[in-house]
């Protein structure tokens, strides 16, 4: 993304960068948790980063199925991850309960508190390395 400075003129959707995301089965959003000088979610706040968050829920025309969004963070040292659907997982660990109820019980600890700072996402105040960036 950030030599894409040349490239770029006005439309980031003319951009290799983005024409190669539409090739892509979906996002991965790695989210970071809240550290001592850290505010969690950091992504949620960089305007490259919200640009691939909309490519992945918006651009499903002429596609065969929807961009999928995942979204993976920490907590207390374990991986978490919500997902766009049921995960492979999900199917192969379901042998008592159906695939949706392991989806729920495996999301169930996902902390509220990093998923939240997407909910009050002010778009016009995200950041880039390249404040350029913000206006494209």
């Amino acid at each position: 993304q950030h030599s894409l400075g040349g490239e770029l003129v006005a439309d980031p959707t003319q951009s290799s960068f983005f024409k190669a995301m539409l090739l892509a089965k979906g996002v991965l959003l790695v989210l970071n948790a809240r550290a001592e000088s850290v505010e969690p979610a950091v992504p949620f706040s960089r305007i490259w980063c919200a640009f691939e968050e909309s490519v992945a829920l918006t651009q499903n025309e002429g596609r065969d199925a929807p961009m999928l969004l995942d979204i993976a963070t920490t907590c207390d040292g374990n991986a978490e991850l919500l997902t766009d659907g049921v995960a492979p997982l999900d199917v192969q660990q379901s042998k008592m309960t159906s695939a949706e109820h392991k989806k729920q019980a495996r999301e169930r600890s996902f902390p509220i508190e990093v998923i939240e700072v997407g909910l009050y996402l002010e778009l016009e105040k995200a950041s880039a390395s390249i404040d350029e960036d913000r206006v494209r």
